[in-house]
């Protein structure tokens, strides 16, 4: 995400006066201040979170003209991001720009939808229904889940880093801007060894460094893994459209990164009940506050419990 967003300044510097220049890298500069606060992930910023940035420079007070000047330069930045193949979809396609500050009611509504999470009958179907090549998807799809790592971090993670002992590895995040220790269940072995083993070794790509490799590529995509999951999901029969963007365009409910809430979900809850404090440093979160937002799925499953629950007097 750094490499492209030089090389998209190093384009203009080529091309555009040296004021637009200038204006770009102040708006790209806002724009990663409002990634680093609000711990968004750049290839995961989808058009309610670029509707929230816009939302909130109008909100400081800057001028119609630089908040519009803004959405420019983050749209034709995801542009750049689509053609090299990294993300699937613009979040621009999503925002009308002429009336933002009229939506906030609406982005908020729908905010409230994004972070989903799966039940274990449903990661246990959707495991079952990845699409060929089977034994390396369905590892996908489970190292999704019990690592948490997100989609990016998956691509990254190299042969060299696996601590097979300790069933630990590290890996460099793009979120973080760092490398980052995750770990993994045991449970991940019989389809890690089968992969390892019996897979991955007849690929033309073997010989890469990286643990997911496809037949022409020596690292997988972050946007191929998200298709594994939505097609998964879609031959499972578990996956739904949460809602139309402004372009129309299908949002659904199961992604990549669904499997990344659902272990957190799974692993605060009965009979897990792990900490948020633990749960922060297996999701490398910067800091406790953030993990904490899965707390108001708890919360949830508290008021069920007391409306089931609570004995009456009558």
């Amino acid at each position: 995400m750094i490499e492209v967003g030089q090389e998209f300044l190093d384009r203009l510097e080529d091309k555009r006066a040296e004021s637009t220049v200038k204006g770009h890298r102040s708006n790209l500069r806002a724009f990663s201040e409002f990634l680093n606060k609000n711990n968004v992930d750049p290839l995961e910023f989808d058009w309610i979170d670029f509707e929230d940035f816009l939302e909130g420079q109008v909100a400081e007070g800057y001028s119609n003209h630089t908040v519009r000047n803004r959405y420019v330069t983050v749209r034709m930045l995801y542009s750049r991001l689509q053609k090299k193949g990294i993300i699937d979809q613009n979040p621009a396609d999503g925002v009308n720009i002429g009336d933002i500050a009229d939506r906030t009611n609406k982005r908020k509504e729908q905010k409230g939808e994004k972070r989903v999470w799966l039940t274990k009958d449903e990661i246990t179907k959707l495991t079952n229904s990845t699409p060929q090549p089977v034994v390396r998807n369905r590892l996908i799809v489970r190292w999704m889940y019990y690592t948490a790592c997100r989609r990016s971090e998956v691509a990254n993670v190299k042969l060299d880093d696996l601590d097979f002992d300790k069933r630990k590895f590290t890996v460099y995040s793009p979120k973080k801007g760092e490398t980052i220790t995750g770990r993994w269940h045991p449970d991940l072995d019989p389809l890690l060894d089968e992969w390892l083993e019996v897979h991955r070794p007849s690929y033309t790509t073997k010989d890469s460094e990286h643990l997911f490799i496809t037949e022409k590529a020596n690292q997988i995509a972050p946007n191929h893994i998200s298709r594994i999951v939505r097609e998964a999901a879609d031959r499972a029969g578990i996956q739904e459209t949460l809602y139309e963007d402004m372009q129309g365009n299908e949002r659904k409910r199961i992604t990549s990164h669904s499997l990344r809430h659902s272990y957190a979900v799974h692993f605060l809850r009965p009979p897990n009940a792990g900490s948020f404090e633990e749960l922060k440093e297996i999701l490398a979160h910067e800091d406790v506050t953030t993990t904490q937002i899965y707390g108001k799925i708890l919360d949830e499953d508290i008021d069920e419990a007391y409306q089931q629950k609570t004995p009456s007097l009558d």
